[in-house]
């Protein structure tokens, strides 16, 4: 089984903390285009993190469980 170096984690953990809070505060109402291929898919900011991150999130935390506890 493989795990994620403290390090990693410890380098995300860091970023996170470094953006200023008022360079998200009222990010709920931005507009946001993706170009995925010749698709393209535009949001407002609250929708794009509740109905596209964070269920990709939880699929590639699921999945990634999945394969270390099958691996196990």
């Amino acid at each position: 089984m493989k795990l994620i170096p403290k390090a990693r984690i410890d380098k995300t953990v860091m970023f996170v903390q470094s953006v200023p809070p008022h360079d998200i505060d009222g990010s709920e109402g931005r507009d946001i285009t993706l170009t995925l291929g010749e698709h393209t898919m535009s949001f407002k900011g609250q929708p794009y993190l509740v109905h596209f991150v964070l269920p990709n999130f939880y699929f590639h935390c699921t999945t990634a469980y999945d394969i270390v506890i099958g691996a196990i």
